[in-house]
Parts: structure tokens; C-alpha cells; sequence
């Protein structure tokens, strides 16, 4: 049998992650990722493409880290979603992140 060439079918990234898509897979489920209920609305409210160059727009709900440039990245939304859980937010807390990179975390 011949090896599947995903190059025929359009690539191994036809299937893009949406806003959604992302929202979903972090915030629910069995075990969701994200249970803090301030995280959670940070991640559904805060478009993670209006912090990603424009080349990378396409890009911006997959999971994987993005290049900023300059030696930066954003890292990929599980990861940044791990980070927000472990934070705990509160209603009318005051947090410090240290190189936030492109901001979105912040």
C-alpha cells in the first residue's frame, strides 16, 4: 500500500483551530484545562489574533507557539492556558507577568 500523501488532500493543516474551536477545547470537556471562571472570560473575550504579526493571523488559534520576532514567541494557548489556571485569578486582583511576550497572557 502507498504512503498517504496529506499534500494531495491539501496539507497536514486543511483543519485551522478557531476562536471558538480553542475556547472549547481549553474551557471544556472531561477535563478542561481551564476551570477558573476569570480565565475562562479572558479566553473567550480576548482575540488571540490581535496579538500575533499578520502573517501569523491564519495561525493564531492553532496550538503551537508563534515566532514574534526579535527572539520572542508567543507560546501556544495550552500552555498559556496552564499558566492562567495556576495563577488562580480573582475578581479585582492584581497580577504581574514577567516578558509577556506579545501581551495576550497579560
Amino acid at each position: 500500500m502507498d504512503n498517504l500523501n496529506l499534500d494531495d488532500f491539501g496539507g497536514a493543516s486543511v483543519y485551522r483551530w478557531t476562536h471558538q474551536h480553542m475556547v472549547e477545547v481549553l474551557t471544556k470537556g472531561n477535563n478542561p484545562i481551564v476551570k477558573n471562571i476569570y480565565a475562562k472570560n479572558a479566553i473567550k473575550s480576548i482575540l488571540r489574533e490581535d496579538f500575533v504579526p499578520e502573517q501569523f493571523k491564519a495561525e493564531a488559534y492553532e496550538d503551537k507557539d508563534i515566532d514574534l520576532g526579535f527572539g520572542e514567541k508567543m507560546d501556544k494557548p495550552t500552555v498559556i492556558a496552564q499558566m492562567l489556571e495556576l495563577m488562580k485569578p480573582k475578581l479585582g486582583g492584581t497580577y504581574l507577568d514577567i516578558s509577556t511576550g506579545s501581551g495576550w497572557m497579560a
